[in-house]
């Protein structure tokens, strides 16, 4: 069983350059989160209520890249919810400090298992 949240935006001190961090970034994410069994209650389930707790509390932390960030929530995810099997994570940075850009922006994917 997978429960999903998607389309989460965040305001993350995430960033290559200094400027960036110091103003924050514009982020989407979605995340999949695949439970050790079918739940029959919210102690068997994930609490989405921690999860985007979560997702806020590193989001204020400054990374340099999108990489160690998604890296660091999936780990904390599957620490905190023992009833979580995996738990795949996708952040879109839709704004790149390019000159001239045009396009969809970044995206990083990772996931991890126990």
């Amino acid at each position: 069983m997978h429960i999903g949240l998607e389309g989460i935006v965040l305001n993350a001190k995430t960033a290559y350059f200094e400027w960036e961090r110091k103003i924050g970034v514009q982020l989407t994410i979605d995340l999949r989160i695949t439970l050790n069994k079918i739940p029959h209650s919210l102690s068997d389930s994930i609490d989405y209520v921690n999860v985007h707790h979560i997702l806020k509390e590193e989001s204020k932390i400054e990374y340099h890249l999108l990489e160690e960030l998604s890296q660091v929530i999936i780990q904390r995810i599957l620490e905190e919810n023992p009833q979580a099997k995996s738990a795949y994570i996708k952040i879109r940075k839709p704004f790149l400090p390019l000159a001239n850009y045009q396009g969809n922006g970044s995206v990083i994917e990772y996931s991890e298992s126990r």
